[in-house]
């Protein structure tokens, strides 16, 4: 449900996406490309550069997709599966070297910049990076808390394996148990609006976190009467967004944390601004720093906390 930072940032995205390129063996990469495509006469009329393939922004990704789609139609299971691993084995070897040597340590030393701080698919895992001494050599060493997801699934499209806009880096529930290998949507066209790599994505525009009561009873305080509430997501204004809410479990994995909600629907009870203002002017400092002392949202956003989104949500 977090847009990756560098959609919403020029100059980052310039940058990160340079720093990636240059990163990988391209040289090589177009000499095995070219010999594999070669000695696969399916693939004529796909004919994307390693470049392309690399650094194109997602929502060409699909439509390069679709090509990849076409030029293997007609064919039969096994001559697929054949095509596919020829391809992981012989260009985009994500899972050798260069997923332990480029990929993974290239996200791990740009998380600061990407931001990368919680799960991009549900905000409720840290997937922060931390730096420890290795015990052999007493070096100091940089690991990372996350996978890194493919939204084009390399089994089925491994000309995407090493495709900067395809990985998401997010927690293992998501990746591992939720998702899987199995694709993240039925289309191509919602696959652009479910990737948070994606300028489709607008998950925290579209949806919004509500706390409502079971039936008509609303009791108070609301800690004291969780059992009578529930989180929900309301996609009114874009129900597409409903397949997202259930393939993440998103509306049952958050339910389990309504406490968080709870307590800020108490203190907003207990503060209102009326209260806020009269303790402002009792301790003689600004109105803004009372209400962030007792709902701590910059302290959340800044410190990059989990539930940024049901946080905000909560307070309007």
């Amino acid at each position: 449900m977090i847009r990756m930072a560098y959609l919403d940032e020029p100059e980052l995205n310039k940058r990160i996406l340079d720093a990636y390129v240059a990163l990988m063996d391209t040289k090589t990469l177009r000499r095995h490309w070219r010999e594999v495509r070669a000695a696969i006469p399916e693939l004529k009329g796909f004919h994307f550069s390693m470049r392309q393939l690399i650094s194109a922004p997602f929502g060409l990704l699909v439509e390069m997709a679709k090509s990849y789609d076409q030029a293997l139609s007609g064919l039969s299971a096994e001559r697929k599966k054949a095509i596919n691993d020829m391809l992981l084995c012989k260009v985009f070897n994500y899972d050798g070297y260069y997923q332990r040597k480029k990929i993974a340590p290239f996200f791990r030393e740009h998380a600061e910049a990407l931001k990368l701080y919680t799960c991009h698919y549900c905000d409720m895992a840290y997937i922060n990076t931390y730096e420890y001494v290795d015990r052999k050599d007493g070096g100091r060493r940089k690991a990372a808390h996350f996978d890194l997801d493919h939204i084009l699934e390399k089994s089925d499209y491994p000309v995407f394996a090493f495709s900067l806009y395809n990985l998401v880096p997010s927690c293992p529930v998501c990746n591992e148990r939720l998702k899987g290998k199995e694709p993240l949507a039925k289309t191509k066209k919602m696959l652009v609006k479910f990737s948070p790599t994606s300028k489709g994505f607008e998950f925290d525009r579209e949806v919004r976190m509500e706390l409502l009561p079971f039936g008509e009873e609303v009791a108070r305080p609301f800690v004291e009467h969780a059992d009578g509430y529930e989180l929900t997501f309301d996609c009114h204004r874009d129900k597409d967004y409903e397949q997202y809410v259930e393939r993440f479990r998103l509306k049952e994995r958050y339910n389990y944390h309504k406490g968080e909600a709870l307590r800020l629907k108490d203190l907003q009870m207990r503060y209102p601004d009326v209260n806020i203002v009269n303790i402002a002017s009792m301790l003689k400092v600004p109105f803004d720093e009372v209400k962030e002392d007792i709902f701590g949202l910059h302290f959340g956003e800044s410190q990059h906390r989990c539930f940024g989104k049901l946080r905000k949500d909560m307070m309007k």
